[in-house]
């Protein structure tokens, strides 16, 4: 069950519109799925399945992926309920189909059918695709419906609110792919600013569940709204420091579950509040089996096509659960000493004033740490002197630079092509390879 603007709509017409979507798609073997509504992009997915087709799911959702899109896939169209001005392919507008009448059934679709194609984040670089079968995603699905039901105390109309865009793995699954294997209905209105979602946490109920990422929380949690509507909270996509998360544990009436994967695998971990504290570890799913093989963790499962080689350096305790240590990239090294990037930026977001920030690593050992700020008060030689007393001298910045805003994406990732377009308008010149700040979780 879907709950829209205009109310609820069951599963017997969510399937009717899907029904009637599949038959009127072009007869293409590539879909780009541009919906933004959560609904419509529900119905568009089914309906490509239904037709035999893939689903494509960029990371993003600016036009200037599309040129790309159209080169990796010219025989693809895009299905969207909004105006193109100028799109490199042909498009279909999904907003004038309507659902079509009679009953009908849950379809079967081919275990092996190639359901979608999704995308790394791109923050390290250019985001690369990875293809999703139709049992690969629903076998996930049911792996996170049994963790979230054995996590939470589910009540018997829970509803989901998220953040997180359908399009991203993460948002796919835990905000779409879920409720298709549970009884839990899924909120598809607007949640982009703090308004929103707490309009949303009425108008779904006290059975809820907020599935979103680190960069929202803080948002909302600073807007000083009062979030304890919030029954239960989900979050991915970078780890989530303690001080928020104790922050929000203390705010809200239910469990904090942190999930943490990545988009070739999947989510495969967790770790959640114990008597109001925050765990260190994360647990993995028992359906996944993880071996350490030259210093990098593989990860394996029944429903992967093929071992996955995770990005992040973990560090594994006694039995079997691992806290995230970083990447490569995210380590550095200055004056001799060394230091983690998302530490240096979890740090920097600590500070009152800090309204958003990024610590870039510098281009040499005897460099020094660039810092991006955007404050709601104050000024860039506050945080310098806020930030004296809280980190290594070495790792102290060379400039703190005040800014307008930071260019995140959907989930509040920066990937390196935006930051380096960001430096560059600033005047601020950065090796290519050397902007990435964050430290990645689900990509």
């Amino acid at each position: 069950m879907f709950l829209t603007a205009k109310g609820q709509v069951s599963a017997g017409d969510f399937l009717s519109h899907v029904t009637a979507l599949a038959e009127s798609l072009p007869d293409k073997p590539y879909a780009i799925n541009y919906c933004e509504d959560r609904y419509q992009f529900a119905v568009t997915f089914f309906a490509v399945l239904l037709r035999g087709q893939c689903n494509v799911l960029l990371p993003g959702h600016q036009v200037g992926l599309l040129k790309g899109a159209a080169r990796q896939f010219p025989e693809a169209y895009v299905v969207t309920s909004a105006a193109f001005n100028e799109c490199p392919l042909p498009v279909f507008d999904m907003s004038g189909v309507k659902q079509c009448s009679g009953n009908v059934g849950v379809p079967l679709l081919p275990a092996d059918q190639l359901a979608a194609i999704v995308y790394t984040s791109g923050t390290t670089g250019i985001a690369q695709s990875i293809e999703k079968t139709v049992d690969s995603l629903f076998a996930g699905a049911k792996i996170n419906s049994r963790v979230l039901h054995e996590s939470l105390s589910l009540g018997s109309n829970p509803a989901i609110v998220s953040t997180a865009p359908p399009w991203h793995m993460y948002g796919l699954e835990w905000s779409l792919l879920v409720s298709c294997v549970s009884n839990i209905a899924i909120f598809s209105g607007s949640t982009l600013f703090p308004g929103d979602v707490i309009a949303a946490l009425k108008l779904v109920g006290a059975d809820n569940y907020f599935v979103s990422t680190p960069h929202h929380l803080r948002a909302l949690y600073r807007s000083g709204m009062d979030i304890s509507l919030v029954r239960h909270l989900l979050s991915a996509t970078a780890p989530l420091n303690d001080s928020l998360a104790m922050g929000l544990l203390d705010s809200i009436h239910g469990e904090l579950l942190e999930i943490y994967g990545c988009s070739e695998a999947g989510s495969f971990a967790c770790r959640l509040s114990v008597a109001a504290e925050w765990q260190q570890y994360f647990r993995r799913f028992p359906e996944f089996t993880m071996i350490e093989e030259d210093g990098a963790a593989i990860l394996s499962a029944p429903h992967l096509a093929h071992p996955v080689k995770l990005a992040d350096e973990l560090c594994f305790s006694e039995n079997g659960d691992f806290s995230i240590v970083g990447r490569d990239s995210d380590l550095i090294k200055v004056a001799g000493k060394r230091a983690s990037l998302a530490d240096l930026n979890a740090t920097l977001l600590s500070l009152d004033s800090v309204v958003d920030g990024v610590v870039l690593p510098p281009q040499t050992e005897a460099g020094r740490l660039l810092i991006l700020v955007v404050l709601q008060d104050g000024d860039a030689a506050a945080v310098e002197k806020a930030l004296a007393g809280l980190i290594e001298q070495s790792f102290l910045p060379r400039r703190v630079c005040q800014i307008d805003a930071l260019p995140r994406d959907e989930t509040g990732k920066l990937k390196q092509a935006a930051l380096q377009i960001l430096l560059q308008a600033e005047g601020i010149p950065v090796e290519p390879g050397k902007t990435q700040g964050e430290v990645s979780g689900l990509a």
